[in-house]
């Protein structure tokens, strides 16, 4: 039901006052842009309703390039291996095998380690090098000796596999593993004559077991944003591998439409003491704030305070948002006045980041109305600094700032992160963290 709102006789006779005070007190050109605007309403009607309409617009898919991405993930190794431990099933089984070597009947026994990834050294953009531990245990003719301890190491490519339109996992494809590298301590001299025909035979009983207890291991699963009406995508592109920077880089797309402008980050860098990192272009930041007033998630229509109120008759459409090296996101909003006084205003508003124990936090650190037409003239910047407009414009950020949905490897825990660090700079806003996957 609408509501219909009646305007108080003081309130009229505050404003005739101040409209009195006006044609006394400021210039002709202030009176002529007041009036210009002052019943202009269809044109602000059509104007706003125009742009609420385009923010709404979602594309058809999430893109699948990279270029343009909305926000990028930079993980370091000890990022990939804390979220790829997570396993369904942490009992390791013991690997068998028997063979005849110079006609002495041999068995293998090897206790394996769960895999650990590293990123220098690859051959390919998207490949991973890892390596895992594992414990031989030999017998000949019946007769145990000592465990001995190795190391296979091997390469491996990565990339994304869709799961749903909200899911899609980054995953390591064990079974076009390559080993490059074999060494083992066999426990006792016996053991180490016949090392040269039991390489092969460890190589493939280890090898098939990794290709098997593994197949496309997935290392991270990525979910949507939990927000709104569930209907804001994304997708992580790539992987990118830098071993010179010793990061792995996933770009991530998403379909909201998002007209980029900023500059890509040239290197994926993680400062000292972070392990992972998201950068966020600004562009991602305005669309969703646009879509999620589409939504009504920030709500659509306010009081001349700033305050929501259905047939308030105050809308707003936000305009940009830029980063800049100062340290501030740059937003810049415009008011619509539809009902009695027409007009518009154009504020900016100038946030700061923050950060706890627990997320990253933003909060106004500059507000100004910079220019109106109509009764958007007459705008008060202190009941707007304050406002549940601002509010609600604050909160759709900071969620969709501390992204979380992701979980980690098979098990798909929430990868529960502590904050380490953000910047905000011409390239975006960047934050850091830790991991805390609960070991």
């Amino acid at each position: 039901m609408r509501v219909t709102r009646s305007v108080p006789l003081a309130k009229h006779l505050m404003f005739v006052g101040t409209l009195a005070l006006m044609v006394t007190a400021t210039s002709c050109e202030w009176w002529e842009q007041f009036m210009e605007g002052w019943e202009d309403c269809e044109a602000y009607q059509a104007q706003h309703q125009y742009n609420f309409e385009q923010g709404g617009l979602l594309k058809d898919e999430v893109p699948d390039q990279a270029v343009d991405y909305a926000m990028a993930m930079i993980l370091n190794r000890a990022a990939l291996n804390e979220l790829f431990r997570r396993l369904d099933d942490n009992e390791l089984p013991t690997l068998t095998d028997s063979t005849n070597i110079l006609g002495m009947e041999v068995s293998i026994a090897i206790e394996p380690d769960i895999p650990l990834f590293g990123i220098s050294g690859s051959s390919c953009d998207e490949c991973l090098t890892a390596e895992m531990e594992f414990h031989p245990q030999i017998a000949i003719n019946g007769y145990w000796f000592p465990a001995g301890g190795g190391t296979i190491g091997f390469e491996l490519p990565s990339g994304m596999e869709p799961i749903d339109d909200h899911q899609t996992a980054f995953v390591a494809y064990f079974q076009h593993m390559v080993v490059d590298t074999l060494d083992m301590d066999l426990g006792d001299p016996t053991a180490e004559a016949i090392y040269d025909s039991l390489e092969p035979i460890i190589t493939m009983l280890v090898t098939d077991w990794l290709q098997s207890r593994f197949h496309n291991a997935p290392i991270a699963t990525f979910d949507s944003w939990q927000i709104g009406e569930g209907e804001v995508l994304l997708a992580p592109r790539g992987p990118y591998v830098y071993p010179d920077l010793e990061t792995v880089v996933l770009p991530i797309q998403t379909n909201l439409y998002m007209d980029i402008t900023t500059p890509p980050v040239e290197q994926f860098m993680l400062p000292a003491g972070a392990d992972m990192g998201f950068i966020l272009r600004p562009e991602l930041l305005v669309a969703m704030a646009k879509r999620m007033n589409y939504e009504n998630v920030i709500p659509e229509e306010y009081d001349e305070a700033g305050e929501e109120s259905e047939g308030g008759g105050v809308k707003f459409t936000i305009q940009s948002m830029t980063s800049d090296r100062f340290g501030w996101l740059q937003t810049d909003a415009r008011l619509y006045f539809l009902e009695e006084a027409c007009g518009t205003a154009d504020m900016q508003i100038s946030m700061e980041m923050s950060v706890s124990t627990e997320s990253f936090h933003l909060a106004v650190a500059d507000f100004h109305i910079t220019e109106g037409q109509g009764v958007g003239l007459l705008l008060s910047e202190s009941d707007w600094l304050t406002s549940a407009f601002i509010n609600a414009l604050l909160e759709t950020l900071e969620i969709t700032i501390n992204y979380s949905e992701f979980m980690g490897g098979e098990a798909q825990d929430p990868a529960e992160m502590a904050p380490v660090e953000f910047t905000i700079d011409g390239y975006g806003i960047g934050i850091y963290a830790n991991f805390l996957m609960g070991y």
